[in-house]
């Protein structure tokens, strides 16, 4: 329901949606109100109070946080006051961004000639009372997801979807996917990306079925799509839905492990279940193993290749033992065997008895069947989290709400839509901040996803390095490091780790010694042909330019263990001169000059030179003094 109205004292805009998610509802308004004039919001969940929000005239997001699962109906007043007449037309626009919530993006405009007559169809006469009402202004972000139609196949038939923006963004916009099982479907795009110029383009998705060899009947499974990424703050986080997937199987129907009883014993008795049920048109092969043991356990199956293991249950609690069956080199959908151990004097199965009933839950939690009194058969909650797992991957006999143990074999969807600090444990404290998904880092089997060359996504991921490269969950700063207990981004990148940051004029480097990183190892050494140098970097470099620039402070250098030459060789620096011609020697420039004053030349050591190529040397009356007037 979207109403409005004007007078003199104010106007009010009222929204209404259902949210079936129970989540937090993040709506954003802007208005171009006049300078006298005042915008605010009224929110209310259900019948509960109503909360006030001025807005005035630039924008603000109003977040519904605490909302329990479930249907509400959220309501939001608007209120326009004004303090005179306004000059030009009042635009509110208003948008919804949460998944599966749909707050209309809508435009009400107000003349400035009618504001102060009421408009709002309060009688329902039909009367039309709004200058405007429409759906065609969207000036808000938003991704739009198409539906598939059909099935993919372990033949390889595919599906299609399309994705696209509803408003031009002012950046581009980069939206990752993936799929929640890959053994089952695949998709061809990884990344799409919407620039700027072709904003308006529907990008299409192919998702292609996969054969996994297995019986295991027709499988659900899901396209993820991740976080938009963006400088346009208002695509930037924004998460649409994903698109569910059901892969047809094409393995042999006639192949099927299972179903196998439940079995309930006492803590030190064998427990001994039986397979023998399972379906095949030919010989079969047993594959039996534990998907999950109570804590402190060490027990072994027994007989894990045949029809009828065993094993002796050795702490109370659930045990689960999975059964998979093969021939002719297909493998069955898994079966799940419940062993409930407990100890004397305790129900064997719990509050209800399930002595005797397979290990197959589905079969009377279903939602269609009901005891004996008629009371129904508690099947799945709405609320659920999303998964196509056989219950009995989690739960047990003893409590449903007992779930120590979650398969994640058969979930899917994003991570944080379970794993939010309420229905399971979220990101810790000293977690690194970012908006990624969780998925993007972790995954169910060992936590820290990483590539298969051993590498790891960091997108999404700017700051508190050390945070994870402390030595333990990822590998830290090496022994030759220098020291400093500045962050790593400092310096490092997440897109080539060895091209440091070259700004040097930060703490962490002014005052250290440039050798302790130029060192070779850590950084850029001296080169090969570098002169020989026994005093620091920063006696000669900056840490602005490098170059050594105008005036060298050569009282640092030691003649006697660094020659001039070794410099001054018309390479490094300018060497000898040319105009006028420098005297032929293979002498050191130190020999005659020094450091302070280069010209004239202090000293000439002539032990070299021959009387003979004094007068042809060019020096005496011209380069040097010659021949004075009362010469012999």
């Amino acid at each position: 329901m979207l109403s409005a109205c004007g007078s003199d004292e104010g106007s009010t805009s009222t929204t209404q949606t259902e949210s079936k998610q129970g989540v937090a509802i993040p709506k954003v308004l802007t208005s171009a109100l006049p300078e006298d004039g005042t915008l605010s919001a009224y929110i209310r969940v259900d019948n509960g109070e109503r909360q006030k929000m001025t807005i005035g005239s630039e924008f603000a997001t109003i977040t519904l946080t605490g909302i329990t699962p479930g249907e509400h109906t959220i309501t939001i007043e608007f209120e326009f006051v004004f303090d005179s007449d306004p000059d030009n037309p009042i635009m509110l626009a208003s948008a919804g961004r949460v998944m599966d919530v749909g707050l209309g993006q809508n435009e009400l405009e107000f003349e400035e000639t009618e504001y102060e007559t009421d408009r709002y169809d309060e009688d329902g006469d039909g009367t039309p009372n709004l200058t405007e009402l429409n759906n065609n202004t969207n000036p808000f972000a938003g991704i739009a997801v198409s539906s598939i139609s059909g099935n993919t196949s372990e033949d390889g038939a595919t599906v299609t979807f399309a994705v696209e923006l509803t408003s031009e963004p002012s950046a581009d916009v980069s939206i990752g996917l993936s799929s929640s099982d890959p053994t089952e479907g695949t998709i061809d795009l990884n990344v799409l990306t919407f620039s700027i110029n072709d904003w308006d383009t529907p990008q299409i998705v192919t998702v292609t079925g996969v054969n996994d060899s297995i019986a295991d009947g027709d499988v659900q499974f899901a396209i993820l799509i991740a976080e938009a990424s963006s400088d346009d703050a208002n695509y930037n986080g924004l998460t649409p839905n994903a698109v569910s997937v059901i892969n047809t199987d094409n393995d042999l129907d006639e192949l099927r492990a299972g179903p196998v009883a439940i079995v309930a014993v006492r803590v030190g008795e064998t427990a001994t279940l039986d397979g023998s049920n399972s379906i095949a048109l030919d010989s079969l092969a047993y594959a039996w193993s534990f998907t999950s043991k109570p804590d402190g356990s060490d027990a072994e199956l027994q007989n894990a290749s045949t029809a009828t293991p065993s094993f002796v249950p050795d702490v109370k609690g659930t045990y689960r033992v999975q059964l998979v069956v093969t021939v002719k080199g297909i493998a069955s959908r898994r079966t799940i065997a419940l062993v409930e151990a407990s100890i004397e004097g305790e129900p064997f199965t719990g509050l209800f008895n399930h002595m005797g009933l397979r290990s197959n839950c589905v079969a009377c939690h279903n939602g269609t069947q009901e005891f004996v009194n008629g009371d129904l058969v508690v099947p799945k909650s709405g609320d659920h989290m999303a998964t196509t797992n056989m219950c009995e991957a989690c739960h047990t006999t003893f409590g449903f709400a007992i779930a120590s143990f979650v398969d994640h074999l058969e979930t899917f969807g994003n991570c944080s839509e379970c794993h939010n600090g309420k229905i399971a444990i979220s990101k810790s404290k000293t977690h690194t901040a970012t908006n990624a998904e969780c998925g993007n880092c972790h995954n169910t089997t060992s936590f820290i996803q990483l590539e298969p060359d051993g590498s790891f996504n960091h997108v999404g991921i700017g700051s508190a390095c050390a945070k994870c490269h402390d030595g333990k969950v990822a590998i830290g700063k090496h022994a030759n490091h220098i020291a400093t207990e500045t962050d790593c981004d400092f310096c490092h990148t997440t897109a080539n780790f060895q091209h440091e940051y070259e700004d040097h004029s930060g703490p962490a480097v002014v005052g250290q010694v440039c050798a302790s990183c130029h060192n070779g190892f850590s950084a850029a050494g001296q080169s090969q042909d570098h002169p020989d140098a026994s005093v620091d970097c920063g006696i000669c470099h900056n840490v602005r330019t490098f170059s050594l620039g105008g005036v060298f402070d050569h009282s640092v250098v030691d003649s006697i263990s660094q020659p001039c030459a070794a410099c001054h060789d018309g390479t490094f620096a300018k060497g000898k001169s040319f105009k006028p011609d420098h005297v032929q020697t293979s002498s050191d420039c130190a020999m005659c000059h020094n450091t302070e004053r280069f010209a004239p030349a202090l000293s000439i050591d002539h032990s070299s030179i021959t009387i003979d190529s004094c007068a042809t040397s060019g020096c005496h009356g011209d380069g040097a003094t010659g021949m004075h007037a009362d010469h012999m």
